[in-house]
């Protein structure tokens, strides 16, 4: 056994209820924006539905960000180490 694969398995994160969580409601948040979506394009993006897509893109980029900076975090620490 080498000494990476020891390393590896102590630092196994076990599923944790948010993880579960999120298996769960992933689908249905998928459902949702395809529903708005659809809605969107039926009305040629009359209110309710594109004030709500913008609302929507607005948050979906600022996640998307968080992440990206979260992951830049991780590569720098990985170099550090």
């Amino acid at each position: 056994m080498s000494c990476s694969s020891t390393v590896r398995r102590q630092t196994a994160v076990p599923v944790s209820m948010r993880d579960l969580l999120r298996v769960r409601i992933q689908p249905l948040y998928y459902r949702l924006r395809d529903l708005i979506a659809s809605y969107h394009v039926i009305k040629n993006g009359e209110e309710p539905y594109g004030s709500t897509v913008k609302q929507l893109n607005t948050l979906i980029d600022k996640y998307n960000q968080i992440l990206a900076s979260r992951k830049g975090k991780r590569k720098e620490e990985d170099v550090a180490i």
